[in-house]
């Protein structure tokens, strides 16, 4: 196989590899969920709850992902059929890719970083790829970022009784919420 065909081939199916890698990385999350220890078994929500819910919507949202870009590939093979020209890529695909990135990030992040920093900056960027190239004014994003992680975090502390994770990061510095 020349070279390229190799680079034609790996444009065609570049989504579809990485939203495979993404299934198989969201899999070993579930998977490894269920070895978590458990300290107390007296509440519904213990520690398994979110990694496990994390690896199952990962490995949904990679599944859809997958098939996305296998319908994309056949609808692209068609239209150039038809009318015999390669046509450019769409952002959409960007956006996805940025989006998964983003939260494969946020997850990452999370445990080192906390709630706070992590879901600031994951809204902050979320917001801006998701924005059109005119409305993006970082002040306001940033502004609505922080709005909705200290709303988040009321939510959690006050109506579930829930910890957030404070981040290893905060924790070393001395931080206490």
């Amino acid at each position: 196989m020349d070279k390229q065909r190799l680079a034609d081939c790996y444009q065609k199916y570049r989504t579809a590899v990485c939203a495979g890698v993404l299934f198989l990385f969201f899999a070993w999350v579930t998977y490894y969920s269920e070895k978590i220890p458990v300290l107390v078994t007296t509440i519904s929500v213990d520690a398994k709850f979110w990694p496990r819910v994390i690896g199952i919507m990962g490995c949904i949202f990679s599944l859809l992902m997958l098939v996305q870009s296998l319908l994309e590939i056949r609808q692209k093979e068609k239209r150039e059929k038809a009318s015999g020209e390669a046509e450019a890529g769409s952002s959409r695909k960007n956006r996805s890719f940025q989006t998964l990135g983003l939260i494969f990030l946020y997850i990452l992040g999370l445990s080192y970083l906390g709630f706070f920093l992590m879901t600031g900056l994951y809204l902050f960027f979320q917001f801006l790829v998701l924005s059109e190239p005119g409305n993006r004014d970082p002040k306001r994003l940033a502004l609505i970022s922080a709005a909705f992680t200290i709303g988040v975090y009321l939510v959690f502390h006050y109506a579930f009784s829930m910890v957030l994770p404070q981040g290893s990061l905060f924790v070393r510095i001395g931080g206490m919420l």
